[in-house]
């Protein structure tokens, strides 16, 4: 076979969605023993994969005929006889898919033969595949050993049984599990966790040891316990991340006796836990609101919906706003459970909330050892970011001021940054970084370079005319944005922090070792996975083949990783300050751990689902931990849209939230009407604030109206205002009123460290409101006040009763319109100032009852700033 049919073949591969190389006539096939044979009549479906880094191919024929007995795997060079490996059986194929184990393998190129014997005729079918080596493999980059700010050493103390991580303190009980949990300096559980076994219609909660620490390192602490409950009896092993991550592995010994049920229950106290978020296989529309009110069972996972494999959930978050507990995991091996058993509970005891896991629950006997492992993240997971300045004075809008802050300027296509696809290419267009190095240089000089832009647009001119004007402007608009945005130096005060789009689930046919060798490896899609035959629609994909993508079918597994950051430190190294990741969601994997994935065999045989959710938590880990390493301040910006797992996002910086409800009908929408929040803003609480995961949470710009909708950007933006602003949340884009109202809060001196804030569902709360409802931030700073107000209801008037001594007000105090007040100073400007005892003055301040009350007339979800003085 010719290079140039090679090369064909590959785009065809690419073309199946990630999914299985073109079935191709064999050309020269043979039979079992290496003999030459004459090509099949009969055709079978046969898939395969291959997985470079783990030597093996995945191989499987659903539906064999009916009279052939025996199949046979046998591997070679493209241009060889020698057998490399080889595998038979009988038929049918295992249900889960064959595994051929290879040895390290060349560069170059192979051939897959499967023969299948004992019918009318042999079937004969031959596949072939590539192994490429990349610059990028086994760079190990980001897997350093090294603490990173703002987390702080782990530490184990054996007598008192804790392991301390930042903002928590984790204290262990009998048998090994967790006797409480402190964050923040509150404590998180009602009771001890405790492990429950039913059998025979009799309880015991588990007993054991305490736990034995193996390894206690400032970046991981390690222990074990073994426990008897009843009949039950095994060893619980504990693995805690720096960011207070505790991986959790829990042995069941096999045993004789049936076993009823076994549930693990985390008992929580309810004024600590009164919101959830569960999250599964999809990117939006999962629920974040209250625990259901009510006494006894109040939920379970199996309302959830789209549950992986019928029943697993691999994400809840039970919890406040701030503080609270995540169960995670990869997928549900050895749990037991029947489909009508959910895999999570929650009920409700008086002043306790009881999260119970269901690891066994149907009638069973443990006839082998099983191995169940999950994982529990106590939060915050760190501390909200500090540097280069407080995280309040940071935005996600350009504010008008010259004042010392963070200005986060993203990036949003690849295209920006010379990437050939809007959103999968990884490097810029035939990995020339020639477009790189100039937009370095542009930021280092202020200065566009029109020489280069005009050799570079060059190369598209034959492109068609939609695509080169597409192209054209993007490419223009990332050279043209450069020379504005000042490169990060030593003597910087007003931080531009350029972060590029980037997207870890996509990839495109210019990535060669993508098109290849790893198209298998990092695909979402196996060979046994139910979606296969709609992935596969052969006639379907051959007619996109020339500019194939995929977006969101690829995950970050190790070699992938490895792949990523070796380009994002280029990236890194010349132009960007930080790396955007779109959509950080959850799909079904069906791929097995012996091809690196998340899915497993079954006690019957058939292979089930998992997510890769560490994977991407070690997506975030590895890269943070390489800038760290290049000395920089660890800069990542993750699109979570409605699925805030913290253990993926601990690692971040920054949250984008809410591309949901903002297509069709929704655009003309209040942000309050899309969120629900008049009735009760506990989404936003649950979901959105990033106060869980330590991050600074950002509000996506989907606020354009249709034009013929009545609806004005500008008025959208007035609630976008009255919702962001309450929550501490970043608006994305806006309006020159949001620039106002920010420069108005930076003035004032918000972020700064003499400013006190105060947040409404927290204690202590300075601002008590009748009338119309509203959501208030508080700020206090020198005598002065200042409240970032929101409606949330039918608008009117809202009465306004402010704690003066907690604010350090006097009792004389009045209240103004701030935006108001700055119109009133741009009058002052333009030579057009009213006096300052004018109407227009007076019409400025809110009408005052008493010391300290005050009458705000607020329209339907508008926003007002209020200044005290």
């Amino acid at each position: 076979m010719t290079r140039v049919l090679r090369i064909v073949e590959t785009r065809l591969t690419v073309a199946l969605l990630c999914v299985a190389t073109v079935q191709m006539a064999a050309d020269g096939a043979e039979n079992v023993a290496g003999n030459a044979a004459p090509p099949s009549t009969v055709k079978v479906d046969f898939r395969y994969a291959y997985f470079p880094s783990y030597n093996l191919i995945r191989a499987c024929v659903p539906a064999p005929p009916t009279d052939a007995k025996q199949w046979h795997l046998a591997v070679r060079p493209a241009d060889g006889d020698k057998i490399l490996a080889e595998r038979a059986g009988g038929l049918p194929m295992s249900g889960a898919g064959e595994n051929l184990k290879l040895p390290d393998l060349a560069a170059g190129d192979y051939r897959l033969t499967l023969t299948l014997t004992g019918g009318a005729e042999p079937v004969i079918e031959e596949r072939s595949f590539q192994r490429n080596h990349d610059e990028w493999e086994n760079q190990k980059l980001g897997l350093e050993e090294v603490v990173i700010p703002p987390f702080e050493p782990l530490t184990a103390n054996a007598q008192k049984q804790t392991v301390t991580c930042v903002l928590r303190e984790h204290t262990h009980g009998t048998a090994g599990l967790w006797r409480q949990v402190t964050s923040q300096g509150r404590e998180l559980l009602a009771g001890p966790v405790r492990l429950e076994a039913t059998s025979g219609g009799k309880t015991v909660v588990a007993n054991g040891d305490p736990i034995t620490f193996r390894t206690i390192k400032p970046t991981r602490v390690t222990g074990k316990a073994s426990w008897q409950a009843g009949p039950l009896a095994g060893k619980i092993a504990v693995k805690y991340d720096y960011d207070g991550l505790m991986e959790l592995t829990l042995g069941l010994a096999p045993t004789e006796t049936d076993i009823d049920r076994l549930q693990l229950v985390i008992p929580l106290k309810a004024s600590e836990a009164w919101l959830m978020h569960p999250v599964t296989g999809m990117l939006r529309h999962h629920y974040a609101g209250r625990i259901p009110a009510g006494s006894g069972k109040v939920w379970d996972s199996s309302s959830v919906p789209h549950r992986i494999g019928g029943v697993f959930v691999p994400y809840l978050f039970v919890g406040g706003p701030e503080r609270g507990l995540c169960f995670a995991a990869d997928n549900d091996r050895d749990w037991i459970r029947g489909d009508q058993t959910p895999m999570l509970e929650i009920d409700r005891q008086g002043d306790t909330v009881h999260l119970r896991l269901n690891l066994i629950g149907k009638h069973a006997q443990l006839t082998r050892e099983r191995t169940i492992a999950f994982a529990l993240q106590a939060t915050p997971a760190k501390p909200m970011p500090e540097e280069p300045y407080n995280w309040r004075r940071w935005w996600a809008t350009g504010t008008a001021r010259d004042g010392e802050d963070v200005q986060i300027r993203f990036w949003g296509a690849n295209m920006y940054w010379g990437g050939r696809h809007f959103a999968t290419s990884v490097f810029p267009d035939s990995k020339d970084f020639t477009f790189w190095q100039q937009l370095a240089e542009s930021r280092r000089t202020g200065k566009p370079n029109p020489e280069y832009e005009k050799e570079w647009l060059a190369r598209f001119e034959k492109l068609p005319p939609d695509k080169y004007n597409s192209l054209r402007a993007h490419f223009r608009a990332g050279l043209s944005w450069a020379p504005g945005i000042p490169a990060i130096t030593p003597e910087t005060k007003k931080f531009n922090y350029v972060i590029p789009y980037t997207n870890p689930r996509g990839c495109s046919l210019e990535d060669r070792d993508f098109a290849t060798s790893f198209i298998d490896e990092w695909q979402t899609i196996d060979i046994v996975d139910p979606a296969w035959p709609r992935a596969s629609d052969f006639e379907r994909v051959k007619r996109n083949t020339k500019g194939f993508a995929t977006w969101y079918h690829i995950e970050p597994v190790p070699t992938r990783v490895d792949m990523l950051l070796h380009y994002h430190k280029n990236m890194l190294e010349t132009f960007a300050d930080g790396i955007y990741w779109d959509n950080f969601f959850l799909r079904p994997c069906y791929i097995p751990a012996e091809a690196g994935g998340p899915g497993y065999v079954d006690d019957d045989g058939k292979l089930r689902p998992g997510v890769n959710l560490m994977a991407f938590r070690d997506l975030t880990k590895r890269t943070a931990v390489m800038m760290h390493q290049m000395g920089k301040r660890p800069l990542i910006y993750i699109h979570m849209t409605n699925t805030n797992i913290v253990p993926m996002l601990s690692f971040g910086t920054l949250n984008l939230d809410w591309e949901w409800r903002d297509l069709g009908d929704w655009a003309k929408k209040d942000l309050q009407d899309r969120l629900g929040a008049d009735e009760d803003t506990a989404l936003i609480l649950a979901q959105s604030l990033g106060l869980q995961a330590g991050n600074i949470s950002v509000a996506i710009d989907r606020f354009r109206p249709p034009a013929d909708s009545g609806v004005t950007r500008e008025w959208l933006f007035r609630t976008v205002m009255a919702v962001c602003l309450p929550h501490e949340i970043k608006v994305y884009q806006g309006t020159r009123e949001v620039s106002q109202v920010q420069n108005q809060l930076a003035e004032f001196g918000y972020g700064q460290a003499d400013c006190r804030v105060y947040r409404y569902w927290e204690e202590g709360y300075p601002l008590a409101a009748d009338g119309a409802k509203v959501r208030a931030l508080v700020l206090a700073r020198g005598g002065k006040a200042m409240l970032a107000v929101g409606s949330y209801g039918d608008g009117g008037e809202a009465m306004l009763k402010l704690d003066l001594e907690s604010l350090g007000l006097d009792k004389t105090a009045r209240a103004f319109d701030a935006e108001q007040l700055a119109r009133n100073q741009e009058a002052v400007a333009s030579g057009k100032a009213p006096p300052e005892d004018s109407p227009a003055r007076r019409r400025a301040e809110l009408k005052r009852t008493g010391p300290g009350e005050f009458v705000l007339p607020i329209r339907k979800h508008d926003f007002a700033l209020i200044l005290v003085e």
